[in-house]
């Protein structure tokens, strides 16, 4: 089996430790003797357009990193990301990009995956890949896709999802979603992303009360509601501690809000050292607006460590403890302390049946599980 895997998720050289449920398939798929060719459909502006985005470019935008062979998506002042790809410059536009892949591909293919259905979506990409190839595509969305974006594209985006063998969803809450928001697809999987277990393992708590938070800085991740959720937990135990994993638009805000030397930034971090921490944290806290399948959730797991999290998303598919998922309405930040405060007071070491409900979702039976939807196509 040869697959040609087309992201809008990928490792960068300024971020060559992120995308890892994209880096981590293509390792647990290339051990099922399945030869991956990945590629990353990869936006680039041109001058103008560099000069006018400066303010808002994010540190990590850049070129894809080995092994991820870069599909390069030149945009200018006159073709916003949310351009009208049904328009005739916008079909030349999507045959240049086209064209690179399939120079690209060194060889014939048996299957397109595409993984990202967003404002250059790449189930848009690998759909026409695949009709010029004459092979079967599918298409795995894991979240903001659906959520944010489809929204504001249903039909144009309802005809790449009919035309694929199969469709893939991280959750059944965003297959239901996709499902009300453009067709329901016949061959309609859900697969969550996985976890290495050999990563991520049970440690050594923290001598003092931890709260962990693992995630993007950004609305959606609900992350600037920590300061009212620790200014509650703080006020119940004064002795506790919280660590923030991860980066994004909301920096500068969260750290001023979280000005206190119980709190500790440790930036983006490698999932080892994500690992790490996992395991010396009391509960791990998620206070998210908009969730697909919070990996953080089984990784927590599967280092015994429980889970606070708000009821969105695939977030109630995950969470095993119904009395750890908050859901949202008047005073949500402080019930989500209290659930805290309840964790850290009940002061547990490793959780055996955590570990044990992490343990059906490694990369391996992932890969096992969507090498069959290759199959069936």
């Amino acid at each position: 089996m040869r697959a040609l895997l087309l992201t809008n998720i990928y490792p960068t050289r300024a971020t060559p430790t992120g995308a890892t449920f994209i880096r981590s398939r293509l390792r647990a798929l290339a051990d099922l003797e399945t030869e991956i060719v990945p590629m990353a459909v990869w936006p680039t502006w041109t001058t103008a357009a560099t000069v006018v985005r400066a303010p808002f470019r994010r540190a990590e935008e850049g070129p894809p990193v080995e092994p991820f062979l870069p599909v390069t998506a030149p945009l200018g002042p006159g073709q916003a990301l949310r351009r009208r790809l049904e328009s005739r410059a916008g079909r030349r536009w999507l045959d240049d990009i086209t064209a690179q892949v399939l120079a690209h591909r060194a060889g014939p293919v048996d299957v397109v995956h595409a993984h990202g259905m967003y404002d250059l979506p790449a189930g848009l990409v690998a759909m026409r890949v695949a009709d010029r190839l004459d092979v079967p595509y599918v298409v795995s969305m894991h979240g903001t896709d659906v959520n944010e974006v489809m929204p504001r594209r249903r039909q144009f985006y309802s005809q790449v999802l009919m035309g694929a063998s199969a469709t893939i969803y991280v959750s059944a809450a965003l297959r239901d979603r996709s499902h009300s928001l453009t067709v329901t697809h016949p061959q309609a999987h859900v697969i969550p992303n996985g976890v290495d277990p050999a990563t991520f393992t049970p440690g050594a708590r923290a001598t003092v009360p931890t709260v962990l938070y693992v995630g993007n800085l950004e609305p959606v991740k609900g992350v600037d509601r920590l300061p009212t959720v620790w200014t509650h937990v703080r006020a119940e135990i004064p002795s506790a501690r919280l660590v923030v994993v991860g980066t994004g638009s909301l920096l500068a805000r969260i750290r001023r809000g979280l000005d206190d030397q119980s709190v500790s930034f440790l930036g983006r971090l490698d999932p080892a050292c994500v690992a790490r921490e996992m395991a010396r944290a009391h509960v791990l806290v998620l206070p998210s607006r908009g969730e697909g399948w919070p990996t953080v959730i089984m990784e927590a797991y599967a280092t015994g460590t429980p889970v606070v999290a708000t009821a969105v998303g695939g977030v109630a598919e995950a969470i095993v403890e119904p009395d750890h998922l908050v859901p949202d309405g008047p005073g949500l930040e402080e019930r989500l302390a209290q659930a805290v405060v309840r964790v850290l007071r009940a002061a547990e070491g490793s959780r055996p049946e955590l570990i044990e409900a992490a343990r059906p979702h490694t990369w391996p039976q992932v890969a096992a599980r969507e090498l069959e939807v290759y199959r069936s196509c």
